[in-house]
This record gives C-alpha cells, sequence and structure tokens, in this order.
C-alpha cells in the first residue's frame, strides 16, 4: 500500500512522538522543532549525505529505513545502524561540528524530517534550554553503543544475537514501550554486518534460540515468543529488561519491508 507523502513536518507529529526521546519534550518545545524541520522523500538507495560532507543539520525518519554505513577501501561495507520511523541522528555533529563520520543512505523509499543547521543554531539562540535536550539524546545514543560494543567483546554466540534482536525491537531503545515490536524484520546479511559476524554465525544463533523456543523464524521478519528468558539470554542491565504490552504494533508503522 502506498504512504501517503505528507508535506509539512507537523504532519508526522504522531510518528515522531512514538520516539522516547521527542514524547519526553515539552509540548510547546516538540512542536517548536518540528515547526522548524522540512520534509524530504528519499528513493531506495539514495545518498542523504556522505562521510566528510559538512554538518547540515538533525534529521529524524519518519517513514522507511536511513542505513547508516561506510565502505572501506577493499570495497567491504560497514553498517553502524539502522535508522528507523521516529529515531532522531546527526546529533553527533551538532556539538563538535566535525565532518559527517558515515554515509547516510535511504535503504527503501524513505522520508525524513530535516532541521537545518541554520535553523538549528537560531533555535539553540533562542531557547539556550535546547541544548540539554540534544544532549540527552546524544547520552542516549552513546549507552546504546556501549552495550554494542560490551556485546561484541564479552558476550557468547546466543547472548550477542539476544540482544540485537532486543535493540531491533526497541529501535535501540529509542521507542515508548508501548511500541515495542514483537515482529521484527530481519535480514541475516544486514544483521552479520551491524554484529560483525558471518551469515552463518547469525543463522546458528537463531536455530538455537528458536531450539529454547524464545523466537520463532519467518522469511524476512522473527516473531519475539519469550521476553523474559530473551531479556535473561542477552544479558541486559535489569533497567533495560523489556516486557512489552500484548497489544501488537504492526512492523509497518516502525519498520522496513524486509527483502
Amino acid at each position: 500500500m502506498p504512504y501517503p507523502k505528507m508535506t509539512t513536518a507537523l504532519s508526522y507529529l504522531p510518528v515522531v512522538r512514538r520516539g522516547a526521546w521527542f514524547a519526553s519534550l515539552p509540548a510547546s518545545t516538540a512542536e517548536l522543532l518540528l515547526s522548524r524541520m522540512t520534509v524530504r522523500h528519499l528513493r531506495a538507495r539514495e545518498l542523504l549525505f556522505e562521510r566528510g560532507a559538512p554538518f547540515d543539520g538533525l534529521y529524524c525518519v519518519v517513514r522507511g529505513v536511513l542505513k547508516l554505513s561506510n565502505i572501506h577501501a577493499d570495497g567491504r561495507e560497514s553498517i553502524m545502524g539502522l535508522t528507523e520511523a521516529s529515531q532522531w541522528f546527526g546529533e553527533i555533529s551538532l556539538f563538535d561540528r566535525q565532518p559527517r563520520s558515515v554515509d547516510g543512505t535511504a535503504e527503501d523509499s524513505c522520508t525524513v524530517l530535516h532541521l537545518p543547521r541554520a535553523e538549528t543554531d537560531q533555535l539553540l539562540r533562542e531557547h539556550p534550554g535546547l541544548a540539554l535536550h540534544f544532549g540527552v539524546l546524544l547520552a542516549q545514543k552513546m549507552r546504546t553503543a556501549l552495550l554494542a560494543l560490551d556485546a561484541m567483546a564479552h558476550l557468547p554466540r546466543n547472548a550477542r544475537m539476544a540482544r540485537y534482536l532486543v535493540m531491533l525491537a526497541t529501535q535501540q531503545w529509542s521507542v515508548l514501550p508501548e511500541c515495542t515490536r514483537t515482529t521484527v524484520p530481519f535480514q541475516q546479511e544486514q544483521i552479520a554486518l551491524l554484529m560483525l559476524v558471518t551469515r552463518q554465525t547469525v543463522g546458528l544463533a537463531l536455530k538455537d534460540l528458536e531450539a529454547m523456543s524464545i523466537i520463532r523464524r519467518h522469511y524476512g521478519h522473527i516473531d519475539i515468543l519469550d521476553w523474559d528468558r530473551l531479556n535473561q539470554v542477552a544479558e541486559l542491565p535489569s533497567a533495560l529488561d523489556i516486557h512489552p504490552s500484548s497489544a501488537h504494533v504492526p512492523a509497518t508503522v516502525l519498520s522496513f519491508q524486509a527483502a
């Protein structure tokens, strides 16, 4: 089913509010941010910005997936993140004003909201308190990065896979609890690149988790059956244990269609 292309950022307020960071903002601040943002529609594989480009503002995905990645000299790709609806990005360069460290590419047909650099700077001059809110956004991203690094450095195969499934279901703990997905779109090659492992390793870990009745595999997606055991295997801090409500959240609202 085709998505309507709304023309104003405020039209996407219900989508952006699914994000925990944005939902925590005072209503006046939230609407102020969106009122200064523009809407950009990207085609599949279209480049939003490239590594080394100057800081041009902040972004929020409202439809589809924006891939953050690097292509190395030998042609290999490293995926740093898959940014989905209601997730913000670009805040690192906001603080240090250094060039972009990754390529931002639409994984599929994608819509983003853009807060241009000039508008960002003007808002910070008019409302200095916004800097603290942006700092919280950056801190949340840093905590997620540390959890991913911990998984890569110390956890056994199945625990790493379980942790990444939790991250996918919660969009890196960025969405409100009621927006946590119990059905996760899944592309094995992409997850292998994210985890820095082979596709075979991903397949073996999923097979083990399915044998424990924690998940059920399907073509293009995974059903999470037992959240308690998934949290346990993932070895997450208790504060990050996820226990979503029984209400089903359609994957098409917050994620991409698996190939």
